[in-house]
């Protein structure tokens, strides 16, 4: 797909169907039921005489077996699909183990799973490899073990871990590298798929004076037998949104606190750490956080507040949750390490949500800025070299690395072109006001942005020019919606 054609797609399908994607309804309560409406797909696309399909997604359950002694993780998995092509076609999801091969299509078909790439090389992802009709499907995947241990850049590693006796599974995700989110372990949609999600959770033959739990920002059901664990996620979540770790409760130390919103909530917090210090440093750094960013944002968008500290995971946000590192030797929250941009995050990333990865610039910027300080430009320069931010393919889901600083530069400047009206804060709260709890792409945000200065034509004039060259490297971007 060419560059043009792409920017046409985006015109049309970001530029008016996302329009209905913004306008859904609040997300559910984690362990809540309900449906989600659709968000514009990628265009299909040919491979070897087939048509590769994007699906809805009803509803989808994973059973992860951990066998302790055994050293030994499955998992099985199901899937409730719509196909809404009239004319059927191969669909399209993503699971990254390789031994996840074979899916059996009601009941009846069984099919191989291929890798493909997209037309444009930006995204590889699982093909069901035969043709289904249009309608309800049920999907049943074939029992595949996950690789134990973990490699940097190695997305076949799927993180699960048996040392010293003992075991641990995290859900590890990073929005900046491919294929890095739920996929690396079970199968999934992508992230305009957003259904509801059951992980259920057994643990085997664990050694004596071990403590097997689930942390999760699901709701948990606990078996009768204190070893099976049933974790419930609301259909407002999409494949990044959804943590779980595995683990035995005796290696960690936890801490609990409260939070008072400036809304009058109570909002529960739970850290936990190796360390107990940690743990309760967690604690008193989430209530500082939260309290910052509600006086610039306002209420803080969730019911509670879970984080994870320390392992040689990269810090990563979730809806409610967060993974960070943790640094006591410190003297300030703001030192300590990564968990104010988490934290952040909760606002802009996991209430008001990129549609793709196309749009995940945008609330990495946003962190970046708050990290730097809030800087405000002193003038404006256009003629640097900039990688595009928003990138012309429909079928991107990673974010880019330059997302951080070079998204961080734009507010700067939009920041002194709005000086004497507040800078852009003010309008940054007020556009997560309008999208919380619902899907946004690039070309809306940038709308939104535009309006502050609808009265300042010269000034509306200067944003377009920052967009063209900071936002999309110099190309005209798509048509605003009207």
């Amino acid at each position: 797909m060419t560059r043009a054609v792409a920017w046409m797609w985006l015109a049309a399908a970001l530029g008016s169907a996302c329009s209905d994607a913004g306008e859904g309804p609040p997300a559910e309560k984690p362990g809540d039921g309900g449906s989600v409406a659709p968000a514009p797909a990628p265009p299909d696309f040919p491979v070897n005489g087939k048509s590769a399909i994007f699906m809805e997604i009803a509803s989808a359950e994973v059973t992860l077996t951990i066998d302790v002694a055994a050293k030994k993780a499955m998992v099985k998995a199901h899937m409730d699909i719509e196909i809404l092509q009239p004319q059927g076609g191969s669909p399209v999801l993503d699971v990254v183990p390789a031994a996840a091969r074979l899916v059996t299509v009601d009941d009846e078909q069984k099919l191989p799973l291929a890798e493909v790439t997209s037309p444009d090389g930006a995204s590889t992802m699982r093909m069901i490899d035969g043709t289904l009709s249009q309608g309800n499907h049920a999907l049943d995947f074939d029992e595949y073990p996950l690789v134990q241990g973990k490699a940097e850049n190695d997305t076949n590693i799927e993180g699960i871990e048996f040392r010293r006796g003992s075991f641990d599974f995290l859900t590890d995700q990073d929005d900046t590298r491919r294929r890095f989110f739920t996929e690396r372990y079970f199968p999934s949609g992508f992230e305009r798929n957003r259904y509801p999600f059951t992980v259920t959770v057994v643990v085997k033959n664990p050694a004596r004076g071990q403590e097997p739990d689930v942390m999760s920002n699901g709701r948990k059901e606990v078996g009768a037998d204190g070893r099976s664990f049933t974790i419930s996620y609301p259909a407002g979540f999409s494949t990044s949104a959804w943590f779980l770790q595995v683990l035995d409760r005796n290696r960690y130390r936890f801490a609990a606190g409260e939070y008072q919103s400036v809304d009058g909530r109570t909002i529960p917090l739970t850290a936990y750490a190796a360390v107990q210090a940690d743990a309760d440093l967690a604690i008193a750094d989430t209530a500082f956080f939260l309290e910052e960013l509600e006086a610039d944002y306002g209420p803080y968008p969730h019911d509670s507040f879970l984080v994870a500290i320390g392992g040689v995971n990269d810090p990563e946000e979730y809806v409610g949750a967060a993974q960070s590192d943790l640094d006591a030797s410190e003297p300030t929250p703001e030192s300590r390490g990564a968990l104010g941009h988490e934290v952040l995050h909760q606002w802009f990333g996991r209430s008001a949500r990129p549609l793709s990865g196309r749009d995940g610039w945008v609330d990495e910027g946003i962190a970046q800025w708050r990290d730097d300080g809030y800087p405000r430009s002193r003038r404006i320069r256009l003629d640097g070299q900039y990688a595009p931010l928003a990138v012309a393919s429909p079928y991107q889901r990673h974010t880019p690395d330059e997302s951080y600083d070079q998204g961080a530069e734009v507010l700067a400047n939009l920041d002194l072109l709005l000086k004497d009206r507040g800078g852009i804060k003010p309008v940054l709260k007020a556009f997560h006001d309008q999208f919380r709890d619902k899907l946004y792409t690039t070309e809306e945000y940038l709308d939104f942005i535009r309006q502050s200065a609808a009265d300042l034509p010269d000034r509306r004039e200067e944003m377009d020019r920052i967009f063209r060259a900071k936002v999309y490297a110099g190309d005209e971007p798509p048509a605003p919606r009207r």
